[in-house]
């Protein structure tokens, strides 16, 4: 499934997950969900994919969640892509292309591929965040060959309610 398609499947599930967590004493386990701390975590995708659904939030009380958890998830896609392009991970770069919907060629920072990186970049999305939308934790490490935090999100460049954004901190 390509992002665009994997993105319209999260609300439904936070819906799904929202309308369904009553208690329930009778499950084995037995259950208590809170409906209103519902938190989003994933990895590296799945990351990616929490913290655009939690950010901004859209104020749809059926589908907003209390928080999120990025773990290793790509925050500016364009920039992941140009890393793995300039470290010798062509065939990685060019699964990020055809995950955002653009051909093997394509520039990631340019026209319609473009304008697709920014959509499935968490980093856009936290550049419009507000005081109304939810704390996320956005982690990350230099040690990781395929994504280390200098190939998503440069320090100091993206705040966050007012405040800088760090790695390996909460946003």
């Amino acid at each position: 499934l390509t992002f665009h398609e994997r993105r319209s499947c999260v609300p439904w599930h936070v819906g799904y997950l929202r309308a369904n967590a009553a208690p329930r004493v009778d499950a084995d386990p037995p259950r208590d969900i809170a409906p209103n701390r519902l938190c989003l975590v994933g990895a590296p995708a799945g990351g990616q994919l929490a913290s655009i659904a939690a950010l901004p939030a859209d104020g749809d009380p059926a589908t907003s969640v209390a928080g999120f958890v990025d773990l290793v998830g790509p925050a500016d896609m364009a920039a992941h892509t140009e890393w793995l392009d300039l470290h010798g991970q062509a065939g990685l770069a060019d699964g990020c292309r055809t995950y955002v919907g653009c051909g093997p060629d394509d520039d990631p920072r340019a026209g319609a591929c473009g304008l697709r990186m920014i959509d499935a970049s968490p980093l856009w999305y936290a550049l419009e965040a507000t005081s109304v939308d939810p704390p996320g934790y956005l982690v990350c490490g230099e040690v990781d060959n395929l994504l280390p935090c200098s190939a998503t999100v440069p320090p100091g460049e993206v705040t966050y309610q007012g405040l800088p954004a760090m790695h390996d901190a909460l946003v």
